[in-house]
């Protein structure tokens, strides 16, 4: 073998892929999380709503939608505006989504006013929002989108 097949040789055997390649699998990837159901009107939408305001006087969930929930989600809910409101024409009416998260955060339901397309746009593509866990075990954010 030639000197620069030999050098060739042992940076493959020392490279961090062949090392990790020796190494037995982890455990696999946490399968995705499952959409929240989406609810339209109704006696759901009031109650989820009801919750919402509920923790509107909350004074520990309006520190957490302040300094966590709003930074976690900011992202997402601008997307959501650009993808299912901001550029239908004719703009579509206002409307009213409100989630609902388990105590690890992760929505656990999402609730519209209506049935029109933008609000089951921004339902579909919020049912599987994580946002950092929150102080209470049902909180529910309430969210308008108006165009």
């Amino acid at each position: 073998m030639t000197p620069a097949l030999l050098l060739l040789l042992a940076l493959v055997a020392q490279s961090p892929e062949s090392e990790e390649m020796d190494k037995e699998p982890g455990p696999p990837p946490p399968p995705p999380r499952v959409a929240a159901p989406v609810v339209v009107g109704g006696e759901g939408f009031t109650a989820a709503l009801a919750r919402a305001d509920r923790y509107e006087a909350h004074e520990a969930a309006n520190t957490y939608r302040s300094n966590l929930f709003t930074p976690a989600v900011r992202d997402t809910l601008e997307d959501v505006m650009a993808i299912c409101v901001r550029d239908l024409i004719p703009a579509p009416q206002p409307f009213t989504v409100v989630i609902s998260f388990d105590a690890r955060g992760d929505a656990d339901g999402v609730f519209i006013d209506r049935a029109s397309p933008a609000a089951q746009c921004a339902a579909r593509n919020l049912a599987r929002l994580s946002a950092p866990v929150p102080p209470v075990p049902d909180f529910a954010e309430e969210i308008h989108f108006r165009p």
